[in-house]
């Protein structure tokens, strides 16, 4: 009696049993917060995904754009301060810039612009600005990891994460009390 009890309880759980298999730092991941790890992930699988779910390919598109972001970002606090369009940004045309913004923007933008200004000139170029733009896009490759480690939850290999995927690795790895 016991033996069938057992396994009605752990029969419905079958399906999840593959969901456990995944490496550590995506169950850790998933267990500092669940609610918000699936958020994510379900926002990656209806924005880069397709019916099916979302795809390697899906991932590295997500990060390509996100990459992207981050360059322009970079790019466009310096670039900000070209006030002269001659796409080079002296430490002169950044003081007017800095005049006007609080003491943690201005030290944010002197730090934008050191770190930018490679040959230590006092000017940034356009090509300084671009290598810093994908140095600093370079250092999230970490998070990158992470996200690429979401193709885990592919239980069924078929080479999508679904979003019943998504649901069932949650709820087997973090169940909600």
């Amino acid at each position: 009696m016991l033996r069938l009890l057992v396994i009605a309880l752990v029969w419905p759980l079958a399906g999840f049993a593959q969901s456990a298999d995944v490496s550590e730092g995506l169950r850790a991941r998933i267990l500092a917060k669940p609610d918000r790890f699936e958020s994510v992930i379900a926002g990656l699988i209806l924005g880069y995904g397709n019916a099916e779910g979302l795809s390697a390919q899906g991932v590295e598109n997500y990060l390509a754009v996100e990459r992207s972001k981050v360059r322009v970002r970079e790019m466009r606090r310096l670039m900000l301060a070209d006030l002269d369009d001659d796409g080079t940004v002296t430490q002169a045309e950044l003081f007017v810039v800095m005049s006007a913004q609080g003491a943690s923007a201005r030290g944010s933008l002197w730090q934008a612009h050191s770190a930018a200004d490679k040959d230590a000139d006092g000017a940034v170029t356009w090509a300084e600005l671009h290598s810093q733009s994908r140095a600093v896009a370079a250092r999230s490759a970490a998070d990158e990891a992470t996200l690429r480690s979401v193709m885990e939850l592919d239980f069924d290999s078929d080479g999508f994460v679904s979003m019943q995927e998504l649901r069932e690795a949650v709820t087997l790895i973090a169940p909600r009390t």
